[in-house]
Order: structure tokens, then sequence, then C-alpha cells
């Protein structure tokens, strides 16, 4: 109690920690347990596939509690991952690199490649913001300097576009990302697709 007291940024520091955690688990296509928990299951199968996974991490340098039969469903076997406020972004991302090359070995997932932050890699999120309003009514187009900044970036960065227009407000909160774009229309051409993007370190949000 005396270091929660001393300290209010480390209940921050830890769900910035299970955010980006979780987020880099459901990107690569990994289910999860949706409670809002330190501690966060990971889906995986059959027990021979769940010890094989656990394994697999424990060679990597992560440790999970394995959860096997009768604590669970002989086809429900899960990992449980335990994350806190002293756990850095790069612990993290490391941690989310061992899942990926030991899900893709094991045929688990399939899904999106983790970023690598060792080799250069960032994550750049470019958002189109709905709160913007025109005579014409609502924007349903993705602006144009979206496709020249995405051209632009290293092949090695992940890019995601997220139009606010479709796809509703972004939980700005749960945003996983090393930059992130905003595009910004000028008054003088309400009605165009021309726009240039405004580009923010993630913790600046």
């Amino acid at each position: 109690m005396k270091i929660l007291s001393g300290d209010a940024a480390l209940r921050g520091h830890l769900w910035a920690n299970l955010r980006r955690a979780r987020a880099g688990l459901a990107r690569m296509g990994f289910a999860t347990n949706a409670t809002e928990s330190p501690i966060v299951t990971v889906e995986i199968g059959s027990a021979e596939r769940t010890v094989a996974m656990w394994r697999a991490l424990l060679d990597a340098g992560v440790y999970t509690n394995i959860v096997m039969p009768p604590a669970c469903r002989p086809d429900e076997c899960l990992l449980r991952t335990s994350y806190s406020a002293a756990h850095t972004p790069e612990e993290i991302d490391r941690a989310l690199l061992a899942f990926e090359a030991a899900g893709r070995a094991l045929s688990i997932i399939d899904g999106p490649r983790a970023v690598d932050h060792r080799n250069g890699g960032m994550k750049l999120l470019l958002i189109n913001p709905r709160n913007r309003v025109s005579l014409y009514g609502d924007y349903l187009w993705q602006p144009l300097a979206f496709g020249y900044v995405a051209a632009a970036t290293p092949p090695h960065w992940e890019v995601e576009l997220v139009d606010e227009q479709c796809e509703g407000t972004l939980d700005y909160r749960d945003v996983q990302a090393d930059l992130v774009g905003l595009t910004a229309f000028t008054t003088q051409a309400p009605g165009s697709a021309f726009s240039s993007v405004v580009l923010y370190t993630a913790p600046s949000l």
C-alpha cells in the first residue's frame, strides 16, 4: 500500500502494459479472455499443443502458467500470462515475439506479424477522426494523404489505418503504436480529399 500511495503512476503503467500485451496477442490471432485483469489467459486447445507451446515459450525465456485438465476441458487448455507495472514495453514486445514464433511454428496462429523493435521496426497508426462537420455531411472517403504516408514508410514497419467515419470512434486508451498520424483538413477546402497528416508519438496522445 505504501508503494501504491507513493507512486500514483504505477497503476497507469500496469494497465498500459496490459493493453499492450492484450492488443499484441489479439493482433497475431490468439484468443484471450475478456476480463479486465493483470492476468491474461491465452486459449491454445489440446493438452499436447498447449504443453508444446508452454515448452517453446520457456525455451525462449518466457514463463507462463499452464492450465490442464481437470482444471479445464481436454480441448480447452490455456496458458496464463501475468503482468505488472515493473515490466517495460521492451519486455512486453520480446514476450510477444516469443508468442508469435512459437504460435506460428505450432500452427496455432496465422495473423499479422508482431513489430520487431529490435531491428528498427515501428507501428504507424493512421487515424481519420470522425469529429468533422461539413455542409455536405460526413466525409466518407479516405484522405489521399494516408496513402502517401503509408507508401513512404519502411517495408519492415507495420501500418494500420482506422477510419472513424466508418468504424466508429477509437478508444485512444487502447492505442498500441509507436507513431500516430491524424488527418487535418483546411477550412479553405472543406470538400477536398487532400489533407495533411500530423504525426505524434503515441504517449503524447
